[in-house]
């Protein structure tokens, strides 16, 4: 337990004060640094802000990881921590890339998760191998690529459903510390003290960052931050199926439940739009919720947005933690998300519908 504690709390303090230089340091670099309002369709900011918040997340992460002795106090059976600093580096530079020149495509970004995801699988043994449904696992063991293909895919997948994800304040965060938290609690669990340590250093970096990033944004994770939570979390779902035959890989679509869904709407939503499904838009759930709120609490909305779609993220995984080795179990919560994200989701845009034709509609006094 000693090692849990020291991890989150190295982590959640370097993410803290980098965060700080950030903040403290953005009249220097916030002409190539700041997000500026009206930047995007789901731009809800006022005022510009740096973007760059994910050196934080990156700083508390990796020093927390270099500085655990992981080969002596964790024993065997060990991924280098070097080499998953090497992996996560990849996408979280391409997104510092992105975010201080606005000139990298979303394929480009994702190529650079496809990297990542190749590194961990070579040098790092994060490898998807099962599904605990018999046919797709019979496919598995009878094509030799295509554990190596399928993990490129889920990674990749995940870290930009993460990015889709970054648009209210502390919600990125607040879902990945969510993923976080389940994945090292099931690790402690399953006596896996590899995967629930650097679980614990990746929650504590990420509640580092939201000090600066909740419930007032004074810097955003960017794609740097988003790109990084996303595949670190999908490697830690990764590995910790790969390690213990007793845990679902079912809980790693827990792991990222909402980002997984709404990504999976958006791309719905836009292929039956006849749009590309990388083009950006406002009609995420998170954003359709944001702007009903808005209505009654003005800029506070934002964040109580946020908070109210993270605290239902954390039932599901709290739920999900006593069904860790029933895939079954884990099926029916992805499910019955599902369900109630597409209710509310109808909801919200009758209710935007009916906001829009309220403004757009002559007052009486004009008339």
């Amino acid at each position: 337990m000693a090692e849990i504690y020291l991890a989150f709390s190295l982590a959640c303090a370097v993410s803290f004060c980098t965060g700080a230089l950030v903040v403290f340091t953005a009249k220097w670099h916030s002409r190539w640094s700041a997000d500026h309002p009206g930047s995007g369709p789901q731009k809800l900011h006022l005022s510009p802000i740096p973007r760059i918040g994910g050196l934080a997340v990156a700083a508390g992460l990796f020093v927390s990881l270099v500085d655990i002795k992981f080969a002596t106090v964790l024993g065997e059976r060990l991924p280098s921590p070097i080499g998953v600093i090497v992996a996560l580096s990849v996408p979280l530079l391409v997104g510092l890339w992105e975010d201080l020149t606005r000139l990298v495509g979303p394929w480009l970004r994702l190529i650079a998760t496809f990297i990542a995801a190749g590194i961990a699988y070579v040098y790092c043994g994060a490898a998807v191998v099962r599904f605990d449904m018999p046919f797709l696992d019979v496919m598995l063991a009878a094509l030799p690529l295509a554990p190596f293909f399928l993990t490129l895919f889920c990674v990749g997948g995940v870290a930009h459903a993460f990015n889709l994800s970054d648009g209210l304040n502390g919600l990125l965060g607040g879902l990945a510390t969510v993923g976080a938290v389940l994945i090292g609690a099931v690790a402690m669990r399953h006596g896996d003290m590899y995967v629930a340590v650097f679980s614990a250093a990746l929650a504590g970096a990420t509640i580092g960052f939201l000090f600066w990033n909740f419930p007032k944004a004074r810097v955003f994770a960017g794609d740097s931050g988003a790109y990084l939570l996303g595949t670190a979390i999908s490697l830690l779902a990764i590995w910790l199926a790969a390690r213990n035959a007793n845990v679902t890989p079912w809980l790693a679509f827990i792991a990222v439940l909402y980002p997984f869904t709404d990504t999976t709407f958006a791309i719905l939503r836009r292929a039956l739009q006849r749009r590309p499904i990388m083009s950006p838009d406002a009609e995420h759930l998170h954003s359709l919720l944001a702007r009903v709120l808005s209505r009654s609490f003005g800029l506070k909305a934002n964040a109580m947005a946020a908070a109210g779609i993270v605290a239902v993220a954390a039932t599901f995984a709290w739920f999900a933690y006593f069904f860790a080795s029933s895939a079954h179990h884990l099926i029916a919560l992805c499910v019955l998300f599902a369900v109630l994200y597409s209710l509310i989701w109808f909801a919200l845009m009758a209710q935007c519908g009916a906001v829009s034709e309220e403004e757009s509609a002559p007052s009486a006094r004009g008339l």
